[in-house]
């Protein structure tokens, strides 16, 4: 057995960890360069000459680049550059995750290369989970394709009709519309655009985690137990 299957479920929890701790501390050095930027504002406002009204007129042209800055762009940029960023880990786990079959169970069919293609090898393999837990990669791959074909443009998306669904479910994406403004600002102020809210992010990567814990049951891949394998010496 190769090493990388060995290591397998050690190697690929330890990505999806670093993951979520690597969104955890983009989110809040995000927030903290926020808020910086606005007592920055109203600190310089406060050492103008001016009176009360010129005061409040350079404040508010000031906060209104501010929330153009981090509530349209930079919240928007970082959410739909970690989602392309979880869908390429994602993709890439399950990858080895099919050579680690491979290695083990050596099915005739060739190792794929796509969502659909390792969900199929794994079945072949009879390494079968319950479909609602590969609903979440599909759900991904979905959003993930609005990023990265129309911008998080999800009138101009294929898959429009699929996304409005899940926006209905309240699984931590919205879909900006005039007629319903929200605290969250859509990228460009464009009608229905894909926002992608920091739960959704959390809870598809603890969800994809589950699916491939699951799938490493069942063919089987065990932790490595390093502690056991290499015991401290009195």
């Amino acid at each position: 057995m190769e090493l990388n299957t060995v290591f397998f479920r050690n190697l690929c929890l330890a990505a999806f960890n670093s993951l979520n701790a690597y969104f955890e501390a983009m989110e809040q050095q995000l927030m903290t360069i926020k808020e910086g930027d606005r007592k920055r504002i109203n600190n310089d406002i406060k050492e103008l000459e001016l009176n009360e009204e010129q005061r409040y007129a350079e404040w508010n042209l000031a906060l209104q680049k501010h929330t153009t800055t981090y509530d349209m762009l930079y919240t928007n940029f970082f959410h739909y550059s970690f989602v392309v960023l979880l869908f390429l880990v994602t993709n890439d786990w399950l990858h080895r995750l099919c050579l680690a079959v491979k290695d083990i169970k050596n099915p005739l069919n060739p190792v794929p290369s796509n969502i659909e293609g390792y969900k199929q090898y794994l079945t072949y393999a009879q390494v079968l989970v319950d479909d609602r837990l590969w609903e979440v990669v599909h759900n991904l791959q979905k959003v993930r394709d609005c990023i990265v074909h129309t911008s998080g443009s999800v009138i101009r998306s294929r898959d429009g009709k699929h996304l409005r669904a899940m926006a209905k479910r309240k699984m931590g994406i919205k879909i900006s519309s005039y007629m319903d403004i929200g605290d969250e600002e859509p990228l460009y102020l464009e009608n229905d655009m894909l926002i992608i809210q920091p739960a959704y992010c959390k809870s598809t990567i603890s969800n994809i985690k589950l699916l491939l814990e699951e799938l490493c049951n069942e063919v089987p891949l065990k932790e490595f137990d390093f502690k056991a394998s290499f015991p401290e010496k009195s």
